[in-house]
């Protein structure tokens, strides 16, 4: 907007002269916007003073309370008080009290709730995506009531929660979720738990090794052919992957290996069995390779060299694969200084490379 004009435009005129756009139309546009950048917002406030509200929504979308917990509650004592209908994301750690207010964020998609004692937990009825992590219910069925209350949850991520005692009379929700995270201390849902699931992310560093293989091996049975996308925290080749026939893309952790001082580049020593195994079973589409870059001389002795991973992706058995991606963590810089170094030894032209 021109600063120049806005002493002579009236608003409220314009508004009258010209059809109105509906106000979940300015809502969607704003949305949509690329709200990292803070401007967009900021432009958006100033197209005319109904934008004002809806743009200050998406500048206000999220809520820092390290130091103001208590001010927080008190203002949650209000009911009236309509900040909280404007925010989207949440994180709150060691604050139970707060709990019970949760209603109070009206608009809410994205919750994390970390170090919480649970007894009284309302519905979140715009709920997308949660993560609890050492949070302890006082009952399975206080659990149970929380997850009802949240139909719209496509994401979950779960780390160490528990509960008291598993009780009685409370229904099994039907979760849609289309991705869901399983870290250390988690436990077995109830397949019908997760009825729409078709992306996963497993991990084997959930206490003693057998019994993390086993829950791993009861999830991978559970959702059968259902699976699509698989994210391992930590990979391992004794797995059974006989009912996932529909899995279609893969992502492996600390898959290669590069030391960067002297441009050597290794495998992981169980990626060839695992994916072999994998592909007895299943026509994997997109294969998800993390690469660590380190200046350390770790113990890599047992690793392999990559000729043996390209040879056997050059097999029949991964003829479907068009996509093998090489992710790295690393910064931007890094990784174009390390792009070079993995093209001369990936000479697939399927494999791509991203940070």
């Amino acid at each position: 907007m021109n600063p120049q004009m806005s002493d002579s435009v009236s608003f409220d005129s314009d508004a009258a002269a010209s059809p109105r756009l509906p106000l979940e139309l300015c809502d969607l546009v704003t949305e949509n916007l690329d709200l990292n950048e803070k401007s967009n917002s900021l432009r958006c406030s100033l197209v005319c003073r109904v934008w004002l509200p809806l743009a200050r929504v998406h500048l206000r979308s999220v809520l820092y309370t390290a130091t103001s917990v208590n001010r927080l509650q008190r203002s949650l004592a209000y009911h009236s008080n309509t900040l909280f209908s404007i925010i989207r994301h949440l994180e709150l750690s060691y604050v139970d009290t707060l709990l019970p207010s949760l209603d109070s964020f009206t608009r809410l998609h994205s919750l994390i709730l970390t170090y919480m004692e649970a007894t009284k937990l309302p519905a979140l009825p715009s709920l997308r995506h949660l993560e609890l992590d050492t949070v302890h219910f006082d009952s399975y069925p206080t659990f149970l009531r929380f997850m009802s209350g949240s139909p719209q949850l496509e994401s979950l991520v779960l780390g160490q929660i528990s509960w008291t005692d598993d009780g009685q009379g409370c229904g099994l929700p039907v979760l849609r979720l289309k991705r869901m995270e399983m870290r250390f201390g988690a436990f077995r849902f109830d397949h019908r738990f997760l009825s729409a699931l078709r992306t996963i992310t497993l991990g084997l560093n959930w206490g003693p090794l057998h019994s993390s293989l086993d829950l791993v091996a009861t999830y991978l049975r559970d959702l059968g052919p259902e699976l699509e996308t698989l994210h391992f925290d930590d990979a391992t080749s004794n797995l059974d992957f006989s009912a996932n026939v529909n899995l279609r893309q893969l992502f492996i952790p600390r898959a290669v290996y590069l030391k960067e001082d002297i441009g050597d580049i290794s495998v992981s020593p169980i990626l060839p069995a695992l994916l072999s195994n994998i592909a007895k079973h299943t026509r994997l589409q997109a294969l998800h390779l993390q690469y660590m870059v380190s200046k350390m001389r770790l113990d890599t002795r047992r690793w392999l060299p990559p000729s043996r991973l390209t040879e056997l992706l050059a097999t029949d058995q991964f003829a479907s694969l068009c996509t093998i991606r090489l992710v790295s963590t690393s910064t931007r810089l890094e990784h174009v200084q390390h792009e070079a170094m993995l093209r001369a030894s990936f000479s697939d032209n399927r494999v791509s490379y991203d940070f």
